[in-house]
């Protein structure tokens, strides 16, 4: 998958308008009018950035994960931990000796990071939570820090580790 950071168009804006896609993240449910995002535009998924849920839980994040469709049916809501208590910022020698060798294989990245997934909403029936899982660790790790297209040759490169339920996905490699 080839994810990018990348600007919304004006029409892309308007998309979201016409759609009626309500902002997670927002608890008047104002329309979700984004100005940036992850996008992998040839298999039409997209990571959008919605905020903190809870102030009094700040370290949690809010992000919608667009499906094979940029509308309201393929929305699925996410509340994310970025967990830097497993890995870390380490780089990619330190997690050899954390984890192995076994799961090394999987990184070709600075920084690795683990991101706990704490509750997924309307997630379809047909797609499994390992598929989920997997795009959003590649989305994530195309996402870096804080998603700015403008940062897009940063010079640590990315990757994310995404634990559901206690399982950990490495994305699509």
């Amino acid at each position: 998958m080839a994810f990018e950071n990348a600007y919304l168009t004006e029409e892309e804006k308007e998309m979201f308008v016409e759609a009626h896609i309500l902002d997670p993240g927002d608890w008047k449910s104002s329309i979700l009018i984004p100005h940036q995002w992850t996008i992998d535009r040839k298999n039409n998924i997209a990571l959008i950035y919605c905020g903190v849920p809870d102030r009094e839980e700040y370290w949690k994040k809010s992000f919608v994960l667009f499906y094979k469709g940029i509308d309201s049916r393929h929305m699925i809501e996410l509340i994310i931990e970025d967990s830097r208590t497993w890995f870390g910022n380490r780089t990619n020698d330190e997690v050899k000796k954390q984890i192995g060798k076994k799961l090394i294989s999987h990184f070709d990245a600075e920084v690795v990071r683990r991101y706990l997934v704490h509750k997924i909403y309307r997630i379809d029936k047909t797609t499994s939570i390992e598929t989920i899982a997997n795009v959003l660790a590649d989305a994530l790790s195309a996402y870096g820090v804080n998603g700015n297209p403008d940062h897009a040759h940063d010079a640590h490169a990315f990757k994310a580790i995404v634990e559901v339920n206690g399982e950990a996905y490495y994305g699509n490699v």
